[in-house]
């Protein structure tokens, strides 16, 4: 999940669009959605809960 966050917030315009387009758009199309979509079924969550939660966990580990 922070490889995922990682490419959703980069400031790279391929990389931001690319893994968007994964995550949002090509549902179960590809490894990354399909990594995403396993967490959020194992720990029964929602993409957009999965991707705040590691975002304040990260704030929280640089002391933010």
């Amino acid at each position: 999940m922070n490889f995922v966050q990682k490419c959703l917030h980069s400031e790279n315009v391929l990389v931001n669009f690319v893994s968007r387009h994964a995550v949002f758009y090509s549902r179960m199309l590809s490894d990354m959605d399909r990594n995403v979509q396993f967490y959020c079924e194992r720990f029964d969550t929602s993409l957009y809960d999965a991707l705040t939660l590691v975002k304040e966990r990260k704030l929280l580990a640089d002391g933010r």
